[in-house]
């Protein structure tokens, strides 16, 4: 499992980080988090957990990163970005498999990305 891949230490420290600073700068923070995940593609597992854990405590935070990387997946499929296509449906296969996120938000990722994917089809096909 990629939690195992993880020092316990680190996971806790990061996410003890983020959730002090999640009372001041929400919006700044979860953008920081996708940013982080596009630009250090090996540290996806390391985001991915913080995110899980996050999950745990409020759902409709991960919502919100969710909707970003959507925008940001369909950004990459418009203008053809091969590389941060593979790197976000990485990070959102990581979040899936760290079985971190409750059922509703799978959902919610799946369908995120099956919308996105019929919007890319319907645009390429002209269907």
């Amino acid at each position: 499992m990629l939690l195992t891949l993880i020092s316990p230490f680190l996971q806790d420290a990061c996410f003890g980080v983020v959730r002090r600073q999640l009372e001041h700068s929400e919006d700044e923070i979860l953008t920081f988090l996708l940013q982080c995940s596009e630009q250090l593609p090996h540290k996806i597992p390391l985001y991915g957990t913080v995110i899980g854990l996050l999950n745990l405590e409020n759902e409709e935070l991960v919502k919100k990163i969710l909707e970003s990387t959507q925008k940001s997946l369909q950004d990459a499929l418009d203008t053809g970005d091969c590389n941060k296509i593979r790197v976000l449906m990485r990070f959102l296969t990581v979040l899936h498999h760290l079985s971190s996120l409750l059922a509703s938000t799978d959902v919610d990722v799946v369908e995120a990305c099956l919308q996105t994917l019929a919007a890319f089809l319907k645009k390429s096909t002209g269907k």
